[in-house]
């Protein structure tokens, strides 16, 4: 059993909120591999004196790790992310059909006022940066596997017996 949560004073009262884990009664269950695990809190002190700390409790005996923790401001729900990249197929296909009509529409949708309100110019440009890293550790990895699955030519035989 395991609790993650979010602690500290909020106007001179204590502030808390956490998420049962594993074996904790309502707990989400572990796996025995590596899974994403995402705490969302939607009413963080506003306060900018104020400190936070995050927590992780063992209520009970075993063992858990964690690794890689990252801290946002914005986390949407999958089920949203799925709606954003729906609406983006859609107006892609619009932008590429001459659909204007379609797209100025989509443009001025609940998802596009949205996030231009809530997702900063600098978070904006940081996520493009972490999106063309990730793109090009996968094409490079496809392309060092293509690579590897390839057998060798006549002439890397020959090459290979040269040497």
């Amino acid at each position: 059993p395991l609790r993650i949560a979010v602690e500290g004073l909020s106007e001179g009262q204590e502030y808390y909120r956490f998420a049962p884990v594993g074996a904790a009664p309502g707990g989400r269950p572990l796996a025995g591999e590596w899974t994403r695990f995402v705490l969302q809190v939607s009413d963080l002190p506003t306060d900018s004196n104020e400190s936070l700390r995050l927590r992780f409790d063992m209520l009970g005996p075993g063992v858990v790790e964690i690794d890689e923790l990252r801290v946002f401001d914005l986390v949407l729900a999958d089920s949203q992310r799925a709606e954003i990249e729906t609406l983006l197929d859609q107006m892609e296909h619009d932008l590429a059909t001459g659909a204007t009509a379609n797209l100025l529409a989509a443009v001025d949708g609940y998802w596009p006022r949205f996030l231009q309100t809530a997702v900063s110019d600098e978070q904006a440009a940081a996520a493009t940066r972490r999106l063309a890293q990730r793109a090009a550790r996968e094409a490079e990895a496809t392309a060092d596997q293509k690579t590897a699955e390839q057998p060798p030519g006549f002439f890397d035989r020959v090459q290979s017996w040269w040497r």
